[in-house]
């Protein structure tokens, strides 16, 4: 058995390739192998601070010789390289007997042929989104400025607090916008029998053994006035073609 969970970010998705992973028995996930790319900056005292950043490409990691361990590769890999990582993984999972869950967010994975290959060897394909972008948007905003992800947080009280001053950056908040409209048509394009899964859709608020208990906090009305209004504007900016 071989599960997609394919997304954009903020939607839920991480929750929902955990709960597949709970949901069959001996399941192993693979959480977004293709597609984060790592940035290395050098300091002063000659240490390396390790960040990602989504917006900017990608880089691949690649199954070790016994294929149980995950090799990072820290530099820009070519086309060539890339078609080779992503064939050795290909060939990987179907010599293996346990259920995969795959988790592969559709940004920043640059060829989306490989949307398509991946698609074709799994068993269920599901398509994770948001019907409420603004939330979506406003989500991924906090998260940009905090760098708290949240889901398996123990402090549930970082998911509500409310920011009284400016945190949307414009520039990533149109990048998210396009990301969002680009993607529906990507997944009718590329993705092979995709099923969607809306986050408004899954059990959060009931009890699921294994799983957090997720807060229904709004996040866009934890933002400032001026931010709300400046990701509503931007959204219907580009919903409208600006």
């Amino acid at each position: 058995m071989l599960i997609n969970v394919f997304s954009l970010h903020r939607t839920g998705s991480t929750w929902w390739a955990h709960y597949m992973k709970n949901q069959h028995r001996g399941g192993v996930l693979y959480n977004e192998i293709f597609n984060q790319l790592h940035y290395f900056r050098r300091n002063e005292d000659r240490t390396h601070t390790h960040f990602k950043e989504y917006a900017n490409g990608l880089c691949w990691r690649a199954p070790d010789e016994s294929c149980t361990e995950i090799v990072f590769n820290y530099r820009e890999l070519t086309d060539k390289d890339n078609d080779t990582r992503f064939y050795r993984w290909i060939s990987y999972f179907r010599q293996l007997k346990h259920p995969v869950i795959i988790h592969t967010h559709l940004t920043p994975l640059q060829d989306e042929k490989y949307l398509t290959e991946l698609s074709k060897i799994g068993d269920k394909n599901y398509y994770v989104y948001r019907e409420n972008s603004i939330e979506q948007i406003s989500s991924f905003s906090i998260m940009n400025h905090t760098g708290e992800y949240g889901i398996f947080a123990e402090d549930k009280s970082k998911e509500s607090s409310k920011f009284e001053y400016t945190i949307v950056d414009e520039n990533f908040t149109r990048w998210m916008c396009k990301e969002i409209l680009r993607a529906d048509k990507l997944v009718d394009d590329k993705i092979i029998n995709s099923e969607r899964i809306s986050y408004e859709s899954m059990p959060f608020y009931k009890t699921v053994e294994g799983m957090p208990l997720k807060q229904n906090v709004s996040a866009f009305s934890r933002l400032c006035s001026e931010d709300q209004e400046l990701i509503k504007r931007i959204y219907t900016e580009e919903k409208n073609g600006m």
